[in-house]
């Protein structure tokens, strides 16, 4: 029987009509594409490796599945400041981007390596357990023509919602003037998206043009499949994944979630705002989760 649906993650397969998210091969002739604001954009667009947010439909008996939207969202587009001799880390607007030769995919250059500072970027992948740290799924180096506004996902810290100054991550933010897009009032701990045609500039609060709530999900769903790191864990366990509250009492492969900082894949549904997880399980970057259901 279908069921509405949502699944989070790294796009392991694209075809002409496909989308494989979470091990999950949704048909998506008929969805609407869209970036972390909103703002539709091509199908054509969509490359391996990008974090995704797929809507749509799952049939768990017939095993098939339908998207109806699909938003992109990158954890950071902007130069590069420094990278490592050893292509393991780069940082850009504050944070630390780490990757794994083997597992995350490279466009734009030969190999992740060759990004130097001052190349700038577009990187996707969960965010880690520390504030302004990404573990990167996909880092394309963009040519001039293929550049687009700056722009970085991270959790808000450090607000004052009088002078109208927060942290995204690690990076300083000011957003009198910005067009927001919110769900709640903002609040430390929530995840953002904000943006701007200017980079930020050194020692000075970066002045954003726009800010949303990334991941608007719907307080009741009866399938969701995330893929994250955790935080916030508490024993039982439960812990928030993606910016998602998780309930895992109740979960098969509960006992693989043991602290903060552990990647994972996890099924259930949404009951006001809380994931109640059916499953639980580690997972490797690059190497999806399956789960059986029945």
């Amino acid at each position: 029987t279908d069921q509405d649906s949502v699944s989070v993650g790294v796009a392991t397969g694209i075809a002409e009509k496909t989308v494989t998210v979470n091990g999950v091969v949704y048909e998506r002739g008929g969805a609407a594409v869209s970036d972390g604001f909103g703002q539709s954009i091509g199908g054509d667009d969509l490359r391996l490796g990008m974090w995704l947010e797929v809507s749509g439909t799952v049939d768990d008996t017939a095993g098939t599945a339908t998207a109806q939207t699909i938003r992109v969202r990158p954890a950071a587009r902007g130069v590069v400041s420094a990278a490592d001799g050893n292509g393991f880390t780069v940082t850009l607007l504050q944070s630390t981007v780490r990757y794994d030769n083997a597992a995350t995919v490279v466009e734009g250059a030969e190999a992740a390596s060759e990004i130097a500072a001052g190349d700038v970027v577009e990187v996707h992948g969960p965010l880690g357990v520390d504030s302004g740290t990404v573990e990167v799924s996909r880092i394309e180096r963009l040519s001039a023509e293929a550049r687009k506004p700056v722009e970085l996902r991270g959790r808000v810290g450090n607000l004052d919602a009088e002078a109208r100054t927060l942290t995204v991550g690690r990076q300083s933010v000011r957003y009198d003037g910005a067009a927001l897009t919110l769900r709640q009032a903002l609040a430390n701990g929530q995840i953002v998206r904000v943006s701007s045609l200017a980079s930020p500039q050194s020692g000075l609060p970066w002045r954003v043009e726009r800010m949303a709530s990334d991941q608007p999900l719907p307080e009741n769903l009866g399938f969701v499949y995330v893929e994250g790191v955790t935080t916030d864990w508490v024993a039982g366990p439960t812990f928030r994944l993606e910016g998602v509250s998780v309930d895992a009492t109740n979960a098969n492969g509960k006992a693989a979630v043991t602290n903060d900082g552990q990647r994972v894949a996890v099924i259930g549904s949404l009951a006001a705002g809380t994931l109640n997880a059916k499953s639980v399980a580690r997972s490797l970057p690059g190497h999806p989760v399956v789960f059986v259901l029945s």
